[in-house]
């Protein structure tokens, strides 16, 4: 039976979170163990303080691209901008509309991020675009409800 560690190195079972077997040489893991993961600043119109700087919302982000020609633009301190960019290579997705609708930051130029939006960036060399393929694929399999619904939470 598949267990993981948590808390005070308690093992818990996780079998009823496993949707199929893999090899025994496989195992299973959290996002959290492949990918660093933040959310980005919510807007505050009272805030000028900091650096003025453009950002993407849900907006700008869709399956496999991102529209980019009327970016906004709001102030962010050190820390937020740490926080809040995303870089080439990161895995970019939404938590509303459709469903964990995602796509991989491809630009030469850092951006920052909207709290809507989740920034997934791989701690060690690993095929990015397969996650990518597997939010894509999670899109399909519940296209059979045809209501929009959120993604509430990324389990890490």
């Amino acid at each position: 039976m598949p267990y993981e560690k948590i808390g005070k190195n308690e093992s818990v079972c996780i079998a009823d979170e496993v949707p199929f077997e893999i090899p025994e040489n496989w195992e299973w893991v959290r996002l959290g163990a492949l990918f660093q993961h933040n959310t980005g600043k919510a807007l505050n119109s009272s805030n000028h303080s900091g650096e003025l700087l453009t950002y993407i919302t849900t907006s700008n982000l869709y399956w496999n691209r991102f529209e980019i020609d009327n970016l906004r633009e709001m102030y962010f301190s050190e820390a937020e901008i740490q926080k809040c960019t995303a870089t080439k290579g990161d895995l970019l997705v939404c938590e509303g509309g459709d469903i964990g609708r995602a796509a991989i930051w491809s630009y030469g130029t850092d951006i920052r991020i909207q709290n809507h939006i989740h920034r997934l960036r791989a701690y060690s060399e690993i095929c990015v675009e397969y996650y990518y393929y597997i939010f894509f694929l999670y899109k399909l399999c519940m296209a059979q409800h045809r209501n929009k619904c959120c993604l509430r939470k990324l389990n890490f």
